[in-house]
Formats: C-alpha cells, sequence, structure tokens
C-alpha cells in the first residue's frame, strides 16, 4: 500500500506544483510553501510503520507485544503492579479448571475434598491458599488430569509454571519478573497499540483479541497497515477453542489465515 496516501496523491502534488509556476508572486509563494508542506509530510508517513498483529485467541499475540515491548521500552512500575493481581488469579483459575476436570473423571481421592473445596470457594491468591495448591499439584490425580491437559479446553499452556511458582506470587512483597511478565496471560479484549522506534522509523505495534467475539473489530485496524503479522501456537495442535470446544485450534488457524490472506481489504498488505 502507498503510505503516501493519507497526505495526498501524487498527481494532486503535481498539480500543485504546476499551479505554483502559474499567476502571480505571491501564488507563486504560497504553492510552494504547500509543496513543501506536502514534501514533509511524505517524508514523515514513510517513516511510519504499521504492524498489525492477526490470530486466534491464544496464539500469543500478547506475549509477542509483550517481547516487543521490553525490548524497546521498559515495563512500568504500574504495568508491573497490574501483571501481580493477573497472575494470582492465572493460578487460582488454572488449578480450579484442573479440579473441575478431574473431578468430572472421578481422579480425586475423598480425603482431599476439604482442600479442594477452600481452593474452589476462593477468589483470592493467599499465602494459604498457595500452600494447598502446592499441595494438590503434587496430587497423582490432579498430574494425571494435567497430562491429559488437550482435553480441557480453558487449561493454559502456563499452567506448571504457576502451578510450581503459585507460593513466590502469593508473597506480601511479590515483584514479577521479566519471565512471570511474558508468562501471564491476559484476555486481550479491544485494541492496544505498542510504539517504539528503530533507527528513524517509527513503529506501531496493534493487538487485538483474537476470539471469535472479538475478530468483527478487527476491519478498524486495516486502515495504514504496512505489514500483518500472523501467529500460530505450534501447541495447539491437539487443542480445541476456549469459545467452541469442538473445533480444533490449528485447523480454526489454519483457516483464520486462509480467509486473511485472501481478504479484499489486505490485498495490497504484505502478511
Amino acid at each position: 500500500r502507498d503510505r503516501t496516501q493519507s497526505t495526498g496523491s501524487p498527481i494532486f502534488e503535481k498539480r500543485m506544483s504546476c499551479c505554483s509556476n502559474n499567476g502571480d508572486p505571491e501564488s507563486r509563494r504560497k504553492g510552494k510553501a504547500i509543496d513543501l508542506i506536502l514534501k514533509r509530510d511524505r517524508k514523515q508517513n514513510e517513516r511510519k510503520i504499521k504492524l498489525l498483529l492477526l490470530g486466534t485467541g491464544d496464539a500469543g499475540k500478547s506475549t509477542f507485544a509483550k517481547q516487543i515491548k521490553g525490548l524497546h521500552n521498559s515495563i512500568t512500575p504500574a504495568e508491573k503492579q497490574k501483571f501481580i493481581s493477573v497472575l494470582k488469579m492465572n493460578t487460582l483459575s488454572m488449578m480450579k479448571v484442573l479440579i473441575s476436570g478431574a473431578l468430572e473423571r472421578d481422579l480425586i481421592d475423598a480425603k482431599l475434598m476439604t482442600v479442594i473445596k477452600n481452593i474452589l470457594a476462593s477468589d483470592e491468591l493467599t499465602s494459604e491458599l498457595a500452600t494447598d495448591i502446592k499441595f494438590l499439584w503434587e496430587d497423582p490425580g490432579i498430574q494425571k488430569m494435567f497430562s491429559n491437559g488437550n482435553e480441557l479446553c480453558r487449561l493454559g499452556c502456563q499452567t506448571q509454571y504457576y502451578m510450581e511458582n503459585a507460593e513466590r506470587f502469593a508473597r506480601v512483597d511479590y515483584s514479577p519478573s521479566e519471565e512471570d511478565i511474558m508468562r501471564a496471560k491476559l484476555k486481550t479484549t479491544g485494541i492496544l497499540e505498542t510504539h517504539f522506534d528503530v533507527t528513524r522509523f517509527q513503529f506501531t505495534l496493534v493487538d487485538v483479541g483474537g476470539q471469535r467475539t472479538e475478530r468483527r473489530k478487527w476491519l478498524h485496524c486495516f486502515d495504514n497497515v504496512t505489514v500483518v503479522i500472523f501467529l500460530a501456537a505450534l501447541d495447539a495442535y491437539d487443542l480445541k477453542l476456549e469459545e467452541d470446544d469442538r473445533t480444533n485450534r490449528m485447523t480454526e488457524s489454519l483457516k483464520l489465515f486462509n480467509e486473511i490472506s485472501s481478504s479484499l481489504y489486505l490485498s495490497l498488505i504484505h502478511i
């Protein structure tokens, strides 16, 4: 796509330049001033690159965006603070998914029901609850359920990391490491932008939600896109969609890529 389209077409600029050679001196002066403005705006736009991240839900788009931001912009203290609660919720919710799956398959020892009820009834990861989660994580029934995790569409790929670090996440003085932040799962809703510079180029990285309900918003992001980066999770070959437990995630990714690559809206865009 011609990145000069937002500042006017080359034909328009040529006509303006020709007009500036006619008429009185004042008209020529104004014409030259307009030419300079158009030329400046065109050069500025040539330095602006818009990258659009597309893919299904849980394809790794937000993780990729966080990695780019970590490389070019430091994570602010406020953002770190936000990820504390995110990681705690990730840990608690993934254990609840494991418990629910294990109960449905009768993999839980009756002696663990007190601990299980305590976890299911909680909505905040405390130090005491983290100890219970670590204890339950080592139970053979939970481990068997985790080994068959592809049967649970809502079980995230970072579950083991969350379980093994539950007690650290629950500490009062806990501060997320860079790896913690990269592994944190926060569902993207709406449109998120990351801005960064490389040499003389100004990049805008646009991250959008990948779930089916979020894709209707993609059309609003297609304007002035330079490159589409499509991501697919290689570990999704045996997993089902979170929003549709009958559809394979890899099959959905291939179908979505085919739709994007044949879209008229992106016919002039590099993918």
